[in-house]
């Protein structure tokens, strides 16, 4: 993973910034500091396919929950 991801995280946690991470295969460092949705595959397009279907539930329940 990215030093530079993994930095932000651990900005935002000292900030007390709330953040989930979206990965594949084991989650990774990444996995170890923040609330991680896995897809358990080592694909990255079926990785990438399901990292879209996630944003657009996420935005889903957001527009459901806060707009309407």
């Amino acid at each position: 993973y990215s030093p530079n991801i993994l930095k932000a995280v651990e900005t935002a946690a000292k900030m007390e910034i709330h953040t989930v991470g979206l990965t594949g295969n084991s989650g990774g460092s990444l996995a170890d500091i923040t609330q991680t949705i896995i897809v358990p595959s080592t694909s990255v397009a079926r990785i990438q396919e399901c990292h879209i279907l996630i944003g657009h539930i996420l935005c889903g329940i957001a527009e459901r929950d806060f707009i309407e």
